[in-house]
Formats: structure tokens, C-alpha cells, sequence
């Protein structure tokens, strides 16, 4: 904002002095140079828009496959968790089978009084609240990038609709 505020300045400046001086070659040579840059420099932040949207995407792609890692390790501590359960705990077996999956296995182990004093059991409930966060966090980083993506498709520009989508 500063620097057009300038440029404004600079070009009232300018058109003030060939009034004075009758010199209009010099406003039409400076007239010309600044277009070029200007052109320069709208062309290098549309290609600077152009690589941001394609790690925009790169980024959600890598986010849902860290996603789908976490869910998996989700499940496999989930099964690890089952199995101990029903191995040292013979007598809540019923209640475990019943139930388990990863989204309650920490409010199943809260129901059962016995359960909640095991380390054990406290450690797999702790690694699997965490995988938890991490999807959750990995959600939230996706919907980041893919408002990001629609912010910049949405630009008054031109060569915004040449932007790569999702």
C-alpha cells in the first residue's frame, strides 16, 4: 500500500515538472518503464500464487496419507489393547468384545473400576488418545490449506482461474 501511495506521489511529481518544463517525452519514456515493471511484477506473484496452490495441495495429500498412517496405528494399539484386555481380564471379556473400538476404548476402561489401576492399560490409552489428536490435528491442518486454496481461486486477478485445484 505504502509503495502505490509512492508511486502515486512520484507520478504527480513527475507530471507536475513536464507541465512546468514542457518536456513530454520524458513522462511518456517513464510512463512505458514502469508498465514493464509492473507486468514483471504481477507475472512473478501470480507464478509465486501458482507454487503456493501446488503445496497447498501436495500438503493436504500428505496430510491425509499421515492421516490414514495414524488411524491405522490407531487400530493396531486398539487390537493390542483388546487382546491384553482379555488375556489378564478373563472376567470382563463379555463387556470388552461387546463394545471395543478405538473411539470408546478409553471410556470402556474408565467403566471397569479393576482396569483403571493397570499402567499397562493406562500407557495404551495414553498412545491411543494422542494417534486421536493427531488425526484430529491433521483434519484441522486440511481444512486449512483447502480454505486457502478456494481463498486464492476466489482472486480478482485474471490468471487466477489458470491456478491448479484440488
Amino acid at each position: 500500500m505504502i509503495s502505490l501511495l509512492m508511486t502515486f506521489v512520484f507520478y504527480l511529481t513527475l507530471i507536475i515538472s513536464v507541465y512546468l518544463t514542457g518536456d513530454f517525452q520524458i513522462l511518456i519514456g517513464f510512463c512505458v518503464v514502469t508498465s514493464v515493471i509492473m507486468t514483471i511484477i504481477t507475472l512473478a506473484s501470480h507464478c509465486s500464487l501458482y507454487y503456493d496452490q501446488i503445496r497447498d495441495i501436495e500438503t493436504i495429500k500428505e496430510k491425509e496419507d499421515d492421516k490414514e498412517v495414524y488411524k491405522k496405528k490407531a487400530e493396531e494399539i486398539t487390537s493390542e489393547l483388546k487382546l491384553y484386555l482379555t488375556k489378564e481380564y478373563p472376567e470382563y471379556e463379555k463387556e470388552i468384545m461387546k463394545n471395543f473400538s478405538t473411539d470408546n476404548a478409553t471410556i470402556l476402561v474408565n467403566h471397569i473400576p479393576n482396569l483403571k489401576a493397570s499402567d499397562t492399560i493406562i500407557e495404551y490409552c495414553t498412545q491411543i488418545n494422542k494417534l486421536q489428536s493427531d488425526i484430529y490435528n491433521c483434519d484441522l491442518s486440511i481444512n486449512r490449506e483447502r480454505r486457502d486454496i478456494r481463498v486464492r481461486k476466489r482472486g480478482i486477478f485474471i490468471l487466477t482461474k489458470y491456478l491448479p485445484v484440488e
